[in-house]
Parts: C-alpha cells; structure tokens; sequence
C-alpha cells in the first residue's frame, strides 16, 4: 500500500497530538521529573497505534478502505 506524503504528514501530525498531549497532561497533573513527562508522551501515541492495528477501524490503518 502507497501513502501520499500529504496522508503520511496526517498520519504522523495525528501520532504527535497524541504525544503532546499526554505529555502535557501529566505535566499539568503536577508530574515535574522529564522521565516521567516523556514516558506519558511515548504512552500516549499508544491510543493511535492500537487504532491503527485494529481490523474493525474502518477509519485508519489496516481495516481502512484504500481511498
């Protein structure tokens, strides 16, 4: 399968909301040591990934119908 570099700037523009704000959320929670911060990051494109793996998710990844 063949992604245009528009789909694929979506793609990882979406992986990265998903870091930012997990990152940012534990942040905000009061979490100040950068281990910490960067771990929640990384566990937040964790959402995406799974979505992307999914065969029902008919939106993106391996379920979606080629456009």
């Amino acid at each position: 399968m063949k992604i245009d570099k528009n789909k694929a700037l979506a793609i990882l523009r979406h992986y990265a909301y998903a870091a930012l704000s997990a990152g940012l959320a534990a942040y905000l929670a009061g979490t100040t040591d950068a281990k910490a911060v960067a771990t929640a990051a990384v566990v937040g494109v964790l959402g995406p990934i799974l979505g992307a793996v999914d065969p029902k998710n008919t939106t993106y990844g391996v379920g979606c119908k080629k456009a």
